[in-house]
Formats: structure tokens, C-alpha cells, sequence
């Protein structure tokens, strides 16, 4: 089947406020853009998570996190997803509420008036992680939301805007199952020239990189991610973070 169609591309962070716009019928999204709407689905068997440690999205603070109080932390501009996970698990742990900033790039600041913590994620989060654990405490967010909820964390979700499904099934349908194939080819084929280009992208060993993609990754979208979504909305909502 043959399918007109605008390809776009762009940051996750990007992506997010087009479809918020209305102007991308299908995208990636972030989970916390999915559950804060009601005009989007989920497109089947898709997501962007981790049942354990992901790697990229990292916690450091200069003191244990339970005495982190109301200290100032460093949070990024482009992962409402990690930040509303972080805000949360502080909250539902340690009982604490830290001064979460958006900046640039979050760093961990050497005087006490500065940022006693910092939520890293992406490219850069792999880059400085060995650096940054050097005498600050460390969490991976992936790990630290499974480790107590049994689930796996789902950062990222597929959707679709719910008017473009009930008004075009057919192109729904192709551009799910392309999607869908393109993952099995991803992780399966093609996965040596995934990870090569990974590497080529970020500078890093080959071998973090193969260890991110096989172990730490997970693409899937099954009932238990479900869940997770689930009890993520639920926990957000009620700690009035949604």
C-alpha cells in the first residue's frame, strides 16, 4: 500500500509540541504528553522503556536524596516525562519536595546556595555518568521506579490522534504495522548498524552502546506497560503532578 504523508523530524521535546499544536497526526511522544490528553491513542506494541536500569535518564545529588528537603535541583528542558518521575518517587520515598529548575544543562553546583542535585537524561546522561557518580549519590530512574513498582518504566509511548484513526483506519493501519515492522528490523537485522551509528553519534564505546540497546531498551508495548501507564497516571494525579 502506497501512503502520501508528510515525514517530520525532530527532538523528542519538538515533536511533543507539534502534536500539541494539532499538527502531526501520528508521533513518539512523551508518556506524560499522552496521559495529560484525551485526544490521542496509543499505537499498539510500541513504546520507548526499561524493566530495570536505563542508562539514560540518571538522579545525582550531592547529599542522600531522603535529606535533599526543599534544595535547589537541576532538571532539563526536554523530559517532562523524567522530571514528573522524579518529582513523584522523592515525594512517595523520602517524603521531600525539592526546588525543581528547568536549565540548559543541569549540573551539580560546589557551594550550598547552588544545585544539590541534577536530573540528567539522554546522550548526555550516558556521557557523564561515570564523571558524576564520582562523589555524588547516583539513582537511574529506570531502575528505581521498577525496583519498587514491579513494572517497567515507560518513558516514551507511539500514538495517533484519535479523529485521524476514525476517519482514516486504512492509513492507521499501514503506518502501525510499518512501525511496528521497522522495530523488528531495528533490534533484529539491522541491530549492528543501529548501534555502529549510535556510536558514531555519541562518541562512546561500542560496547556501552550494545549494552544500552540489547539490555537496557525496551520497545515493547504489552499489558504490564499498560499497567505502568496506568499507575503512573494515577500516582501523578493524585500527588497533583498531571
Amino acid at each position: 500500500m502506497a501512503l502520501e504523508a508528510n515525514l517530520i523530524d525532530g527532538t523528542p521535546q519538538e515533536l511533543n509540541l507539534l502534536i500539541e499544536a494539532g499538527n502531526l497526526e501520528m508521533s513518539s511522544s512523551s508518556s506524560f504528553l499522552y496521559l495529560s490528553r484525551d485526544d490521542l491513542q496509543l499505537i499498539p506494541n510500541l513504546s520507548i522503556s526499561c524493566f530495570g536500569p536505563v542508562g539514560s535518564v540518571l538522579f545525582f545529588s550531592k547529599c542522600k536524596p531522603e535529606l535533599l528537603g526543599d534544595a535547589r535541583v537541576a532538571v532539563p528542558r526536554a523530559s517532562a516525562t523524567s522530571i514528573r518521575l522524579l518529582a513523584l518517587m522523592l515525594k512517595l520515598e523520602f517524603g521531600c519536595s525539592p526546588k525543581l529548575e528547568v536549565v540548559e544543562k543541569p549540573q551539580i553546583d560546589e557551594g550550598d546556595a547552588g544545585f544539590q542535585g541534577a536530573l540528567v537524561i539522554g546522550d548526555e546522561a550516558l556521557r557523564i555518568d561515570q564523571a558524576f557518580s564520582e562523589g555524588n549519590h547516583r539513582i537511574d530512574m529506570g531502575e528505581w521506579w521498577t525496583s519498587k513498582m514491579k513494572l517497567p518504566m515507560v518513558f516514551g509511548v507511539f500514538v495517533a490522534r484519535r479523529q485521524f484513526v476514525e476517519q482514516n483506519p486504512e492509513s492507521y493501519r499501514h503506518v502501525s504495522e510499518s512501525l511496528q515492522t521497522a522495530r523488528e528490523i531495528g533490534t533484529g537485522e539491522m541491530l549492528e548498524q543501529v548501534i555502529e551509528r549510535a556510536v558514531s553519534m555519541t562518541g562512546l564505546s561500542r560496547a556501552r552502546m550494545e549494552t544500552y540497546f540489547v539490555d537496557n531498551l525496551n520497545w515493547r508495548l504489552d499489558e504490564s506497560h499498560r499497567e505502568s501507564l496506568a499507575l503512573f497516571s494515577k500516582l501523578l494525579r493524585h500527588n497533583n503532578l498531571l
